[in-house]
């Protein structure tokens, strides 16, 4: 079934991705800036005066900007203005829906533990390969400032897996030293619960798995604890989906 644009009570227009796959609306969140490209003067003097007016027009015309949000011109220039795709999905649940409310609630407070622990993130992997550092241009660093010309937020999307009535969001960036694959950070309620993984489920597994960088030995205890309740919350809903698994194969 094709998607349709909907007026939600909360989160306001939503519309289909550029792809036809999820529903999305557009954004501005501030604390995200420091992280905008770093030739976003550049690009938004190249846009035409029909690009301009989509960007301009990004929260009053998201139907007309979906097509061309992607363009590199628009992209940049949007981040430039702090503004995202948040993407809900086919359609908002009420977890989604809460994640969005306690998101906005709490944005600083949310901002800041993200870039505190995607400095240390990079830190951590760059100690592990420094050579390969060294050759994407990415050097030592200790500010969140110095990093943010390296790491631009690409887009964020709350899971329909949840935790206490709260779902999962994550955030997809673009960065310098990952540049085929990106990096993702996955955050509930205001920690960081995990770096780098493929999916929420990954979760389940990464806590004491030396392949993952980002585990149990570099995390702080808050940040255990509510990954130790996301994880419990995920693994409840698995159980659940296979009991009712097993009641459709009887039936």
């Amino acid at each position: 079934m094709k998607l349709q644009p909907i007026d939600h009570s909360v989160l306001g227009r939503l519309v289909p991705d550029q792809w036809g796959r999820n529903l999305i609306c557009f954004r501005q969140i501030s604390g995200w800036n420091v992280f905008a490209p770093d030739d976003v003067s550049r690009q938004s003097s190249l846009l035409s005066p029909s690009e301009r007016k989509l960007v301009e027009s990004w929260n009053t015309s998201p139907e007309k900007l979906v097509p061309r949000c992607r363009d590199s011109g628009i992209h940049a220039s949007l981040r430039g203005l702090g503004v995202f795709e948040i993407s809900y999905g086919n359609l908002p649940t009420a977890e989604q829906v809460a994640a969005w409310q306690y998101f906005h609630s709490n944005e600083s407070q949310i901002c800041s533990n993200v870039w505190n622990v995607l400095l240390r993130y990079y830190q951590l992997e760059r100690t592990r390969d420094p050579d390969w550092f060294d050759q994407c241009d990415c050097p030592e660093l200790g500010t969140v400032a110095e990093l943010g010309p390296l790491a631009t937020l690409d887009g964020v999307s709350f899971s329909n897996q949840s935790c206490e009535g709260l779902s999962i969001m994550r955030l997809s960036w673009d960065v310098d030293w990952d540049m085929e694959h990106g990096l993702s950070i996955f955050v509930w309620k205001d920690q960081v619960i995990g770096m780098n993984l493929e999916s929420e489920s990954d979760i389940l597994i990464s806590k004491l798995c030396e392949a993952y960088a980002w585990n149990s030995s570099n995390m702080t205890p808050l940040e255990l604890e509510y990954q130790d309740r996301v994880r419990q919350a995920l693994l409840s809903q698995r159980r659940g989906e296979d009991v009712a698994s097993e009641f459709s194969d009887t039936d």
